[in-house]
């Protein structure tokens, strides 16, 4: 190899056409006047004319005063009739892209860079990639149609994807496909014409959401008391309510509920802040359905007054005493489980220790017990014989605050005796 003297670079051109930084001959002879050499230039400017003695020199000229990467190198194969500026893929210097047309899912690569174009200039889908060797790497460009490329999972031809999904490449899209065996990988450089997948910049307390391009797009979670939901399109930003319990009342849109209490039932922690919201009947409620503990003691020898108790307990387990006054009847029955026995006319009730004795007459008590549902009296009888003691609701009272509406009786007997 030489370099020897090149009258073409030299003179007057120098200073428009760029200065020569190094000849290389590729010849088996010296001095060749033949086209088989390469010759490195750099200037200012984009290059235009001829360099080199020979038409056909193969030429590279680097501009100086390049404002990126797509205009810093320059390629010639005639001596400098026509120059080349290369294409670029990340400050790599590829092949100008040729257009190749997908065929019923086919895309047949002849070179390392390609514009995709759908069959009949329509949107396409590649399922398969042919024509490159293993270990190749294409470039592969969006057209003006829409191209979706297809994992095999979804096309089943011999592309695969990340995730097993499939990349939709628009306009200003670009992918690179390598192949490793039987298998193509395809992965987006560049989608949403030029944003980089990987590089969507997210405010903090975002989500990255799919949009109808098949792209992501970033959703703000950030304000307090949101959340993403589905609404039948996509995924936006639902506020929830403060507090209470959520319920959905529309397409997309919750509110905040709490439990309230309606006649005869008590809620507490309705909204659920504190705790489980729980659910009851009402204490006044409660007091309304009563069991009656009744005790009247044996009379000793020739007594006739003897002692007696009531005690009202919540019907809902028995044992409870129930939380305000309420009224009952007291009879005195000759049978103990008999529905409606005659009372027993020789028996009275008098001088209530606890309660009060409403009304009251032979055989039979309207009684009030005090709030804490007791009531104490005398019983008295005229004659020896045993008694049987029992409590209903009644069917008038004198204060419908302490009226009940069922008794359930735990009775007593008594015996006089002479």
């Amino acid at each position: 190899m030489s370099a020897p003297r090149n009258p073409g670079l030299l003179g007057p051109n120098r200073g428009t056409r760029g200065t020569k930084v190094a000849f290389v001959r590729l010849s088996n002879e010296a001095r060749s006047t033949s086209t088989d050499y390469v010759e490195l230039i750099s200037g200012a400017g984009a290059p235009s004319g001829g360099y080199g003695r020979d038409a056909g020199a193969t030429l590279a000229y680097f501009r100086t005063d390049a404002s990126d990467a797509t205009t810093a190198l320059y390629l010639t194969a005639n001596g400098g009739t026509t120059w080349t500026a290369t294409a670029t893929a990340g400050g790599l210097a590829l092949d100008a892209a040729t257009d190749i047309t997908i065929a019923t899912g086919v895309a047949t690569l002849t070179g390392p860079v390609h514009t995709l174009r759908g069959e009949g200039a329509a949107a396409d889908a590649v399922d398969r990639i042919s024509g490159m060797a293993d270990a190749e790497v294409a470039y592969l460009l969006a057209s003006a149609e829409q191209i979706t490329i297809r994992d095999a999972s979804v096309g089943g031809g011999n592309i695969a994807t990340d995730g097993d999904t499939s990349i939709v490449l628009e306009t200003g899209d670009a992918a690179m496909a390598v192949r490793s065996g039987a298998v193509i990988t395809v992965t987006p450089l560049a989608l949403a014409a030029g944003i980089a997948p990987g590089h969507l910049a997210l405010a903090q307390g975002s989500i990255i959401v799919g949009n109808a391009g098949a792209q992501g797009s970033a959703l703000d979670l950030s304000a307090a008391d949101h959340i993403g939901i589905g609404n039948g399109t996509t995924v936006v930003a639902l506020a929830l309510p403060t507090t209470g319990v959520v319920v959905k009342t529309a397409a997309g849109t919750v509110a905040g509920r709490t439990l309230t209490a309606g006649a005869g039932i008590s809620v507490n922690d309705g909204d659920g802040v504190a705790g489980n919201p729980t659910v009851s009947q009402s204490s006044e409620a409660l007091d309304e359905n009563v069991v009656a503990v009744i005790a009247v003691a044996d009379s000793a020898s020739a007594a006739t007054d003897v002692a007696g108790t009531i005690q009202l307990n919540k019907a809902i387990n028995g044992t409870t005493a129930i939380d305000s006054a309420r009224q009952v009847v007291i009879t005195a029955d000759s049978t103990q489980y008999e529905p409606s026995p005659a009372p027993k006319t020789t028996v009275t009730f008098g001088t209530a220790t606890t309660g009060s004795i409403i009304d009251s007459g032979n055989g039979w008590a309207l009684i009030q017990t005090d709030a804490s549902g007791a009531f104490a009296c005398t019983v008295t009888n005229s004659a020896d014989e045993t008694v049987y003691f029992r409590c209903k609701a009644p069917e008038l009272v004198s204060d419908i605050a302490t009226r009940v509406q069922s008794v359930s009786s735990i009775g007593d007997d008594a015996t006089w005796i002479a």
